[in-house]
């Protein structure tokens, strides 16, 4: 953060701005955490990027790993799995599970339990999930995808990052998930 404007006006050269620590920032950081994850190369043809909300009867079709796609989901067998679910508005919003397996019927089974169980207020996308190796743990991040109608070649077009992690000293990024990739997307994890 800038200093104060008279100190900033006293040491300030073309090479050297001074700065002053901010107690609420670096309290906050957390050591070797991920912030930003930087596109290398777009990719192409990531198709299978979904947005929906569950209905009533979609919600849990055998437990609580198990769910109903909405019916514009694609019927293709395996079409998700590797991909990401997220809920982005309504009950459990924030949450991101990895489709560990995905069936023709538009059932979508997850890695793990979700916190808090959607409804049918639950609004998700499915997106590619970003791997991130390194030597620290729990970063978290998912690709967007520029689905336009003008633009056919659906490319990575951004990443997000859910968790950012700890401990990392080196990282990388890769695109996981979705059937397309004909051209995959790359990555650099920002520490």
């Amino acid at each position: 953060f800038p200093s104060h404007d008279k100190t900033f006006e006293k040491f300030a050269t073309d090479s050297h701005m001074p700065v002053y620590t901010n107690t609420a920032v670096a309290s906050a950081s957390v050591d070797g955490s991920i912030s930003a994850i930087g596109i290398t190369s777009n990719g192409s043809n990531y198709i299978s990027s979904l947005d929906g909300t569950f209905s009533s009867i979609d919600i849990k079709v055998s437990n609580n790993t198990t769910y109903r796609l909405s019916p514009s989901a694609s019927s293709n067998a395996d079409f998700y799995t590797g991909s990401v679910i997220v809920i982005t508005s309504g009950t459990g919003v924030g949450q991101y599970r990895e489709i560990i397996d995905y069936t023709s019927d538009r059932v979508a089974v997850i890695n793990d339990l979700f916190d808090v169980t959607p409804d049918s207020t639950s609004d998700y996308i499915i997106r590619p999930k970003i791997v991130v190796t390194g030597d620290g743990t729990g970063a978290l991040a998912y690709a967007t995808v520029d689905t336009s109608t003008v633009n056919t070649i659906y490319p990575i077009n951004g990443v997000v990052v859910v968790n950012t992690g700890s401990n990392y000293t080196y990282a990388s990024a890769v695109v996981s998930g979705n059937t397309g990739s004909i051209n995959a997307a790359s990555n650099a994890a920002i520490l």
